[in-house]
């Protein structure tokens, strides 16, 4: 039996909060192998697409934000806003290949 079921929901921790003692956790998406293959490629083609940064952000955006359900160990109400207000572009990128990877800071240590 799987750990987890695709369309259901796991918690990642992003590696430069992975040792605080309450870190934030983000709810997203579990994946199944053919979604977190899409994700990659499509992650993959953004990096490779001629297009500004205007456009580029706005496809991570439009990547992202579907997969993102809310977050734990913040008083900050969960929305896509206040995610965009508390984490840098770099972070961004760091989740969203955590939730291809389906895998955070935590479960690489274990």
């Amino acid at each position: 039996m799987p750990v987890f079921k695709p369309g259901g929901t796991i918690d990642i921790i992003l590696d430069c909060d992975a040792l605080e003692d309450t870190p934030l956790t983000f709810v997203v998406t579990s994946l199944s192998v053919n979604q977190s293959n899409d994700l990659a490629e499509a992650l993959t083609e953004l990096i490779d697409s001629m297009v500004t940064e205007k456009q580029r952000r706005e496809r991570l955006f439009a990547l992202v934000s579907p997969l993102v359900h809310g977050w734990n160990n913040t008083d900050v109400p969960y929305s896509w806003s206040a995610l965009c207000d508390v984490l840098s572009m770099e972070d961004l990128w760091s989740l969203a290949y955590a939730i291809k990877r389906q895998m955070s800071y935590r479960e690489k240590k274990a």
